[in-house]
């Protein structure tokens, strides 16, 4: 796991493929091998989204936006 982190830092290909952006914002997201780092980690489900449509990073942005991981926080339950 943590070898797949440092290879995707090395090699520029690597950042290009949606699997390994959404590999990375879990690196982020957990911790492993790194801070954790929120922010860092929906700029990377956020770049696997726009690329290629990934749905696991989609819901990723999502659950981080609802909880405010990150990201500004979602209201649901506004009452107009």
């Amino acid at each position: 796991m943590f070898a797949c982190y440092k290879w995707c830092t090395i090699i520029p290909w690597c950042l290009g493929s949606t699997v390994a952006r959404l590999k990375m914002g879990d690196y982020h997201y957990y911790g492993y091998g790194t801070e954790i780092d929120y922010e860092t980690a929906a700029t990377h489900y956020r770049l696997a989204t726009e690329q290629q449509h990934n749905a696991q990073a989609m819901f990723n942005l999502g659950y981080m936006h609802e909880n405010g991981l990150g990201l500004k926080q979602v209201c649901h339950n506004i009452q107009h």
